[in-house]
């Protein structure tokens, strides 16, 4: 007697790729649920296509893409872009730069000299000067490079080494030094699998002259060789250069047939594409260059001069060009006041050729690291040595001329400074992208009538060039993290802010004529303004005051003002001076508005002459920093790697300090995001670091490493007053977010990317996994998460597989959209759009199923459907699909059962063959007397399943199409079983028999 049949129907509930497959699964659950959306839930519509609106950039790197004031910008690893007219047009430089800052040696005690070498068994080497009770004691301290847990700390290096400097050379670091007790070089071979037992120390050289000016550098990588170049105490030929092999072996002097020798500093560097050896120097009155080949057996370029007349020069780099075996020579030129300091730059070809000429590419500061080239770029690390902001900044090369301009700042205000020797420390490429440098930072220790700080300690700083900007519109303006807070304003990217704000202004009073301003004591303040290219006003902090007393008519009062070098603004800055009558203390506008003074970045100072009346300036505007009740002073923000608005402010997330929050004023029309080193938020180290921060109604969300903080009010006023941010309590939970691109606000809450999955914070601060149904993509990064316009959904673009998620927050439902290979996304116009690695941009086109012409096919995979129970047994009789005809299409049907997912069966259904529109019938498929006509209708597949008798089934459907035009294809509705249950479980072999 045949077993009784029962009719299951199947809604399809989206992908659940967590579920064990070897239960019973809820029919419906799709493991595979591709380029589907469910508008009409639980049927399965196809999602829409999208075209590329412009041609691709050569060299691609797509980083970033955002809408901004009806524009889209993108930025790849470089420049910032907005598109217009089809394609992409460069902003200026905005290179997503992220930075990450770790401590290597912070003691009562003083260092200087830092430098660094990272091993690739593991450790980092950091070698430094320390002065101790007078005395200068080198030292080292090993690292582990993956937990930064120190291994070594504080080795002394000899008993009277100087200037060390360490090397990663086959399997050892190599710490090179100067003995200055015998005008020796020495080193000491650090082995990397036993850093705790170094190798004692041993004589390079026993030849260098008095004086200790050497340099040193790795070339042809690991297992390349060590090469060393000295000035020697010998007669006529003055220069030397040496090599150390990767074990340890000493080669042979080679002394070039000249008689010049090094004075004050001397660099040493390979070019790549040939394994040239390229040294610059300085002689005391020129900068020169010379090459060698890799053996040291050629002269390859003889002494050429690259500055018959460059002033004195402190500190010389050089680095070589990856193709076209041109050298680029640096170097850094003293001048009375460290402010004046400037960095000179030539360059030298294989064939000889200087030039095209000597030029300033940095002005206001001096060299802090090597030169180092990333994807082709010339970068450097340099320093600003102000006597109240000193600060370091990463410049690149910023066009065709010579002009370096700044791509990122660290330690702002608690930089080292200017190198206390003429020694520089290596810029390691640890990888791709990423490079490693080791600078000063002083300690804060207090403050009493003003800012007092330690002794400055040694840190290490890596630039990740292949970084992941956050973008934000606030205030007119569109913000970018980085290595420096960046700012799109629609015409130019530049700096957020100003780097520094005016210090050293000095005021002269001149006699020999009749002046203006009255009898007394007169102070003066200077700040930077900037207008935007929306009409907001941006205004650095104040200058210290500087005050001179007016003799009224026999004196007049000339300020002389150090200008601002340091900035990617490319429209006008204006000087802008205050001043108080005598013997007061408001500051009034001093400077025309309709005809200012203009900063200038290629010279130094600019001067104001002071010929106002006290009585003529009463009505003019007042500093921004007094009156009633005035505000604080404007300070840029730090490196940021996290954004996010509100209570009308903007927060970013400190690169340096990863556990506080800086915030600006609350906004105000006509003035940009406006930031103070006091208006910050720090949390604790429960939970680690802030990875990213978002706003979820009144609160500020904190999304930790291992978790969750919130902060509620409305922050200060702008004086700095009634702060009323709470302290940041937690949130119980152990899914944190280190990926602030991930975060996205929904109507249930915030979902993000965690460490365990996507989850989602609701508005009652409950914390759920609402990514758990597709776990499986939990080893990709969210490069983008976007509420897509006009619909109930959020997209997930991914790192990797060329896919994103999709999630239906009305329905409660995920898929999976194929072959969207995005780097970043946003909402343009109404629509989705994305960005490609090419720099291609995709713009959603609702109502057409292609991307940029190759067809979107809908593909489903079912769960393993088991309608008898796990291990039950059943007949399966049949299948019904169920759904609507859209345009041609080919429905490729596959049956796999008893858990072995190689199909068993499989069908081609092609409805346009199958079914003749205009054709009447009443039998098969439709049974219907109506003719298929064309209009969409209703249609029906029925499977006649060949293997029935199964423990469980899967389907498997693949839509595709022949072209050359390509529709909707098809939507699904979901499936009817004929099914027919047989009592107990199902019958297993006898060897799986006990």
């Amino acid at each position: 007697m045949p077993l009784p049949s029962q009719t299951i129907p199947v809604q399809f509930r989206g992908l659940d790729t967590k579920t064990d497959p070897r239960q019973p699964a809820v029919p419906g659950d799709l493991t595979r649920a591709e380029n589907v959306i469910y508008d009409h839930w639980p049927r399965l519509t196809k999602r829409n296509g999208f075209q590329i609106i412009n041609p691709p950039i050569v060299g691609g790197g797509g980083i970033t893409l955002a809408s901004f004031k009806g524009q889209l910008f993108a930025q790849n690893p470089l420049i910032g872009l907005s598109y217009a007219q089809g394609a992409l047009a460069s902003r200026g430089y905005a290179e997503p730069v992220q930075l990450t800052t770790q401590p290597v040696v912070r003691n009562g005690y003083g260092q200087q000299t830092p430098d660094g070498a990272i091993h690739p068994a593991g450790i980092s080497v950091y070698t430094y000067e320390s002065i101790e009770a007078g005395s200068t004691v080198s030292r080292y301290t090993v690292m582990d490079t993956a937990t930064q847990q120190p291994i070594v700390i504080g080795a002394q290096i000899g008993t009277a080494a100087v200037k060390p400097k360490p090397f990663a050379l086959g399997n050892y670091v190599v710490i090179l030094y100067w003995e200055t007790s015998n005008s020796h070089l020495r080193y000491i071979a650090i082995p990397a699998a036993s850093p705790k037992t170094p190798i004692s120390a041993v004589d390079f050289a026993t030849d260098p002259a008095a004086g200790n000016i050497w340099d040193a550098t790795v070339i042809g990588g690991q297992y390349g060789s060590l090469f060393v170049t000295y000035a020697n105490n010998a007669g006529a030929n003055k220069i030397t250069l040496k090599t150390l092999s990767p074990t340890l072996v000493l080669g042979s002097a080679v002394v070039p047939v000249t008689a010049e020798t090094y004075s004050t500093c001397v660099s040493i560097f390979g070019d790549p594409s040939s394994l040239w050896v390229w040294v610059a120097y300085y002689t005391g009155a020129a900068v020169k260059a010379f090459a060698y080949d890799y053996g040291l057996l050629n002269v390859m370029q003889t002494f050429a001069t690259l500055d018959a007349a460059p002033g004195t020069v402190r500190n010389i780099g050089g680095v070589a060009s990856p193709s076209n075996h041109v050298a680029y020579v640096m170097y850094e030129v003293s001048a009375a006041d460290t402010r004046n300091y400037q960095i000179k730059w030539n360059s030298i070809s294989a064939s000889g050729s200087v030039g095209p000429s000597v030029s300033s590419v940095a002005r206001s500061v001096g060299l802090a690291s090597k030169p180092f080239v990333v994807f082709g770029i010339i970068h450097v690390l340099v320093a600003y040595q102000g006597s109240i902001q000193p600060t370091y900044f990463l410049m690149v090369e910023g066009g065709a001329s010579p002009v370096y301009i700044p791509t990122g700042k660290l330690a702002p205000g608690v930089g080292g400074g200017l190198t206390a020797k003429s020694i520089l420390p290596e810029a390691t490429q640890i990888s791709a992208g990423v490079v490693h440098v080791p600078y000063l930072q002083a300690d804060q220790i207090g403050s009493s009538g003003g800012v007092v700080f330690s002794q400055k300690g040694v840190q290490a700083a890596t630039f990740d060039f292949l970084g992941q900007s956050q973008a934000l519109e606030f205030s007119d303006q569109l913000y970018l993290t980085g290595a420096q807070l960046w700012l799109y304003d629609g015409a130019q990217v530049c700096e957020a802010g100003f780097h520094l704000f005016p210090e050293g202004i000095t005021a002269a009073v001149n006699g020999g004529g009749a002046g203006t301003p009255d009898a007394g004591v007169h102070q003066y303040s200077v700040i930077w303004e900037w207008m935007d290219n929306y009409g907001n006003l941006h205004r650095s902090a104040p200058s210290t005051p500087v005050s001179a007393t007016a003799t009224g008519t026999t004196a007049n009062i000339t300020l002389t003002i150090p200008t601002l070098r340091i900035t990617t603004k490319s429209t006008p800055i204006s000087v802008v001076v205050y001043g108080t009558q005598a013997n007061q203390s408001i500051f009034y506008r001093l400077t025309s508005i309709t005809s200012p003074l203009l900063n200038s970045t290629t010279a130094d100072t600019v001067t104001f002459a002071v010929t106002a009346s006290d009585a003529s300036i009463i009505g003019n505007e007042q500093i921004y920093t007094t009156g009633s009740p005035g505000e604080v002073e404007n300070i840029a923000p730090p490196a940021c790697s996290a954004i996010a608005q509100f209570k009308g402010r903007l927060f970013v997330v400190s690169s340096e300090d990863p556990y506080t929050t800086w915030f600006s004023k609350q906004a105000v029309p006509g003035f940009p995001a406006e930031f103070n080193d006091a208006f910050t938020l720090t949390t604790t180290r429960t939970g680690g670091a802030i990875g990213a921060i978002a706003a979820l109604d009144d609160k500020l969300i904190l999304l930790k490493e291992q978790g969750l903080s919130f902060t509620w009010g409305d922050g200060p006023a702008p004086n700095g007053t009634s702060n009323d941010f709470s302290t940041p309590a937690p949130i119980p939970t152990d899914a944190g977010c280190t990926n602030p691109r991930s975060v996205v606000s929904m109507p249930s809450g915030l979902m993000y990317q965690s460490q365990k999955g996507i989850y989602l914070l609701g508005r009652d601060l409950s914390v759920n996994y609402i990514g758990a149904r597709v776990e499986a993509y939990n080893g990709y990064q969210v490069t983008a998460a976007v509420m897509l316009p006009g619909s109930r959904r959020i997209a997930f673009t991914l790192a990797g597989p060329r896919a994103m998620l999709v999630y239906d927050y009305l329905a409660g439902l995920w898929a999976v959209w194929t072959g969207l290979d995005a780097v970043s996304a946003c909402t343009f116009q109404g629509k989705f759009a994305w960005l490609k690695s090419t720099m291609e941009i995709f713009l959603e086109t609702p109502g057409q199923f292609t991307d940029a012409g190759n067809p979107i096919n809908i593909g489903l995979t079912t769960s393993w459907l088991s309608f008898a129970g796990l291990s039950g047994f059943e007949r399966v009789r049949h299948l019904i699909i169920r759904g609507d005809y859209r345009s041609p299409h080919i429905l490729q049907v596959s049956i796999a059962s008893d858990d072995n997912p190689g199909a068993t069966q499989t069908a081609s259904i092609v409805p346009a063959t199958q079914l003749t529109p205009g054709a009447p019938f009443d039998v098969g498929t439709f049974d219907v007397e109506t003719p298929f006509d064309g209009q969409f209708m209703a249609y029906e597949w029925r499977i006649h399943l060949a293997k029935q008798k199964v423990t469980n089934v899967q389907i498997i459907l693949q839509e595709t199409q022949a072209g050359p035009s390509y529709g909707e294809g098809l939507q699904l509705s979901g499936f009817a079983f004929e099914v027919a249950a047989k009592s107990g479980l199902h019958r297993v072999r006898a060897e799986q028999s006990f």
